[in-house]
């Protein structure tokens, strides 16, 4: 339950920053929009269209009856690459997470950037 609820807390915030990198590929601004030009939402709309739909595939994966379960239960074979891919993706998330929360912490568009550059200096270098 733990390893499930932590990926859905980071997944959740690694999809809000590719939805934000998406945003930048095309010009969906509100003086955009408010402009009449659509032509940048129309393409993120379409793209988030059939994004949403990719994980659907991962069903495949799932056992089609309880014989296929059975086997799967039984089967005490383990995969090191699996297993430690899955660690990798996790560990990589997490970093990416963890950056995103000190930057924006520390980087504040309302304060001043340099004080808090220093801030985030003495925590990385483990000074108070």
């Amino acid at each position: 339950y733990a390893l499930l609820t932590t990926w859905s807390n980071v997944s959740s915030t690694f999809a809000y920053r590719i939805s934000t990198a998406a945003t930048s590929v095309w010009d969906v601004s509100s003086n955009t929009i408010q402009s009449g030009i659509y032509d940048g939402l129309w393409k993120l709309s379409l793209m988030s269209a059939f994004v949403g739909p990719i994980p659907l595939v991962l069903m495949l994966l799932i056992p089609k009856n309880t014989e296929e379960q059975r086997k799967l239960q039984e089967d005490t074979s383990s995969s090191s690459l699996a297993g430690g891919l899955l660690i990798f993706v996790v560990i990589i998330s997490l970093l990416i997470v963890y950056s995103d929360s000190i930057f924006a912490v520390f980087l504040d568009d309302d304060s001043d950037n340099c004080e808090n550059m220093a801030g985030l200096a003495r925590l990385i270098m483990g000074f108070s």
